[in-house]
């Protein structure tokens, strides 16, 4: 399960690197941030020890641009101004008491990160069907007391709880539509429980199998809801053929009622053999159906199994298109969660970068 901390940028946050050196950060989740102003697209793991930026945001409050807001919130101290100003002074005592509240503000555990935005929990009866749930449960589960410790050790501020109702789509559990639609309902529900115990810090997206008779009834289901603000679609886990035009076709309805709901939506398009003619495909017949809502793309496109360099292909495939200010991207972002992979050498790490800079 993904309970790491990202920060999320749009194309309209103003991002103004301090005098730090950037070796102090880490290579593409940082050193593109730091060389690169202004221009994100992607979501940033979040790393405590790292501050290398200041930043002034725009704040969009609409419940469909909520998670579109700049998640970084960095502690900014005002040690250069101040000790300028009493050197000046020759207040040498005064910039040494200064010089301590700062260190203490900078090793303080206040948030440092606005939100994660690509955060699961889980149900013991999913985790029982599916596992990768915490053991330290009883039974297994990832419950929102989970999440919320996730971000108290990130230092992150809120999450965004990604329902993994989509999972009971997996083609192994051979599930009639009937009982697929029961469980679809009774995960998000879940979800929505967990995250009213902590309405101030997490917010949660419902998910469904976009190819399920019961997908667009279950949008329906949480229209006005407070809890469930967004749509989360999983392509690999619910086995989505995006070469085939009639799911293709299924899968744009599925986003058009989610978007005339106004909910932003993350999907998970890449892994195994989706490759950069899916994507373009995905992008000239499915994308468009989002039409304002923002489109958030798990993963910067990639998942698991990685295949023949595909994960770089897809977002390679989504910057052409994004450089060329094609409509269909305009509200398109990414996150980067798991990106780069813990056994990803250095070569593919800049590979990333190579596209992430383009972006």
């Amino acid at each position: 399960m993904d309970i790491q901390g990202v920060c999320l940028l749009s194309r309209r946050d103003a991002i103004t690197p301090q005098k730090k050196p950037v070796e102090d950060c880490q290579v593409v989740k940082n050193l593109y941030f730091s060389q690169n102003p202004g221009a994100g697209k992607f979501v940033f793991n979040s790393q405590a020890d790292c501050q290398c930026y200041s930043s002034s945001q725009v704040a969009r409050r609409s419940k469909k641009q909520k998670f579109t807001q700049l998640v970084m919130s960095p502690q900014i101290t005002r040690l250069r101004i101040i000790t300028t100003w009493f050197l000046l002074l020759l207040m040498l005592p005064i910039v040494e008491i200064s010089i301590s509240v700062a260190a203490q503000e900078q090793s303080s555990n206040a948030p440092i990160w606005r939100a994660d935005h690509h955060m699961h929990l889980a149900s013991p009866r999913l985790c029982g069907l599916v596992g990768e749930c915490l053991p330290s449960n009883h039974p297994p589960a990832v419950f929102a007391a989970d999440a919320i410790r996730a971000l108290d050790q990130g230092r992150v501020s809120k999450g965004v709880i990604l329902s993994c109702a989509y999972l009971y789509g997996l083609p192994s559990l051979r599930l009639k539509p009937a009982e697929l639609a029961s469980m679809t309902r009774q995960e998000n529900e879940f979800t929505a429980a967990q995250v009213t115990r902590y309405p101030e810090r997490l917010v949660g997206f419902l998910s469904v199998d976009p190819l399920a008779e019961s997908a667009i009834d279950e949008i329906l289901h949480w229209r006005g809801s407070h809890q469930l603000i967004g749509q989360k679609l999983h392509f690999t886990a619910s086995a989505v053929d995006i070469r085939s035009a009639g799911e293709r076709s299924q899968i744009a309805k599925v986003i058009a009622a989610a978007a005339e709901e106004g909910l932003p939506i993350v999907i998970h398009v890449g892994g195994g053999r989706f490759n950069a003619a899916d994507t373009e495909l995905f992008i000239r017949d499915v994308l468009p159906s989002a039409g304002s809502s923002w489109v958030q793309i798990a993963h910067a496109g990639g998942g698991l199994p990685r295949q023949d360099g595909n994960n770089l292909a897809v977002l390679r495939t989504f910057a052409d298109h994004i450089v060329q200010n094609d409509p269909a991207t305009l509200r398109v972002l990414f996150d980067i969660s798991y990106v780069p992979a813990p056994d990803d050498k250095s070569q593919a790490a800049n590979a990333v970068l190579e596209q992430m800079r383009r972006i």
